[in-house]
């Protein structure tokens, strides 16, 4: 099975509620501590995805300095775990040698093919991606589930809407999205429509 996230945020105090000392804390998490948080995570991505797995993880892995990438890593089942870089990954961007042996692979972009699917995997959402218009998904992070949709995104009828989505935690009650969910979602949605750009539909 192939499975998707992303913005773990793990050690992250100021995203948790009860530990965070931002003045604004509507954006929080609702966890009484950082350790309920990481904890939760953790369980939720381990009751579903086993050992011999994939896991695509799109960004923002952890915080608290290099010690913590290896400390959250080792409580992961999961074997197969591809980590996409995000903006709040500058310790493991910083030190690519060191956490190589963590992860099956680390990178900042990544095109890959599952279930005869090709997918465009990145921290940060984009509007065009390679093969948007013929039908190839674009999966990112980084939004928490905050994406608004802008002039560009409305031109498209609702049966138009682009074939790209926001994998993050936040998205999914903090749990990881399957390639099977995807397909349900995408499977709805018809392929970027060519008049938006330059292409014809080649």
């Amino acid at each position: 099975m192939i499975y998707f996230t992303s913005d773990t945020h793990f050690g992250h105090k100021n995203l948790v509620k009860g530990s965070s000392s931002w003045s604004d804390k509507s954006g929080c998490r609702n966890f009484k501590s950082l350790e309920e948080h990481d904890d939760f995570l953790i369980h939720s991505i381990n009751s579903v995805v086993g050992p011999d797995d994939v896991l695509y993880h799109l960004g923002d892995w952890s915080f608290g300095g290099f010690e913590n990438i290896g400390k959250f890593r080792s409580r992961i089942v999961c074997q197969n775990l591809h980590l996409i870089l995000g903006n709040h990954d500058v310790h493991i961007a910083n030190n690519m040698e060191g956490c190589q042996s963590n992860f099956s692979s680390v990178s900042s972009y990544l095109e890959i093919s599952a279930g005869g699917q090709k997918i465009v995997l990145s921290h940060w959402p984009m509007k065009i991606w390679n093969g948007s218009h013929k039908g190839w998904w674009h999966l990112h992070g980084h939004c928490h589930n905050n994406l608004k949709p802008d002039e560009w995104w409305t031109k498209c009828k609702p049966n138009e809407r682009r074939r790209t989505m926001d994998v993050g935690v936040d998205t999914n009650n903090f749990s990881v999205w399957s390639l099977g969910d995807l397909a349900r979602i995408m499977e709805k949605l018809n392929s970027y429509p060519t008049n938006l750009d330059h292409h014809s539909g080649d």
